[in-house]
């Protein structure tokens, strides 16, 4: 209802063989998204590479590049979990390993598909091996700590715009949390642990379970290690920019863009990184 559907139409018909929409059978809905993923795999080949890739992720065309080539010229790799940039506005992120934005479940992104692979779950996603009955995880991957050292990761948008933040507090259930994350934004310094603002945030960082171990977390939360805030500094590479009008700007690729524009319609010559 948001245009989404009318905007993958039009990019299937633009790129017509390349990109296939598929969608529930007329007068019905999906009965869930583990559904909605196996019916996505009509004619995936055997040893094709499946790429999940959600709405708010910005992934540069060199890091796509750089992943596919490592899992042509290492036939056994199976898997590969990636890190993210966990963004909270135009220039405000986390990244630190094993906590809220980066937790050690997380961005489990690529797989190699062998005839007859099947999912088992989306969230988390599963990839079960038909020949062993065990996901795909359990044989040789790429782990978080790989992929950081060889620079594959993605931008997480998933926290800049109000629209995003009063979806989620109507389908997370984050109260107040487009009002919490504005007065973020506005007095956390960087360095600032999240959890401190956005309640939902302490949550998964610190156990709420009422045994010893929860207690514990909670008696030592202030020394917990957790997300904490950063800021872009100028030249840093980015995927975004945030134009006057509340206008946002999605690049691809901004070290090979110069040309960033300011509204629909008008292009200026900036260098990248200088928004």
């Amino acid at each position: 209802m948001d245009g989404t559907a009318a905007y993958l139409d039009r990019l299937a018909k633009r790129h017509s063989g390349h990109i296939r929409v598929i969608r529930a059978p007329a007068g019905r809905t999906w009965p869930g998204k583990v559904a909605m993923v196996r019916a996505a795999m009509q004619g995936v080949q055997d040893g094709n590479l499946l790429f999940q890739l959600d709405s708010d992720e910005l992934w540069s065309r060199s890091r796509l590049e750089q992943i596919v080539n490592l899992f042509r010229s290492r036939p056994d790799l199976q898997w590969a979990r990636v890190p993210c940039r966990f963004f909270y506005g135009p220039d405000l992120f986390t990244e630190g390993e094993n906590q809220y934005g980066n937790s050690k479940t997380e961005w489990l992104r690529f797989w190699r598909y062998r005839a007859g692979d099947f999912w088992r779950s989306h969230e988390t996603p599963c990839l079960v091996r038909a020949g062993t009955q065990k996901p795909v995880t359990q044989e040789p991957g790429i782990d978080r700590r790989e992929a950081r050292a060889r620079g594959i990761g993605f931008d997480h948008y998933g926290f800049v715009t109000d629209r995003q933040l009063r979806f989620k507090e109507k389908y997370y259930g984050y109260r107040a949390a487009p009002s919490l994350w504005r007065h973020m934004k506005k007095t956390a310094p960087v360095g600032a642990l999240v959890r401190r603002y956005l309640p939902w945030v302490r949550e998964v960082e610190i156990s709420k379970t009422r045994n010893l171990h929860g207690y514990l977390q909670r008696w030592f939360e202030p020394w917990a290690p957790g997300a904490r805030l950063r800021r872009l500094k100028p030249g840093q590479p980015r995927m975004a920019w945030l134009w006057g009008g509340g206008h946002w700007v999605f690049l691809p690729e901004p070290a090979s863009s110069p040309e960033i524009p300011r509204t629909p319609g008008e292009r200026i010559k900036r260098k990248a990184g200088k928004a």
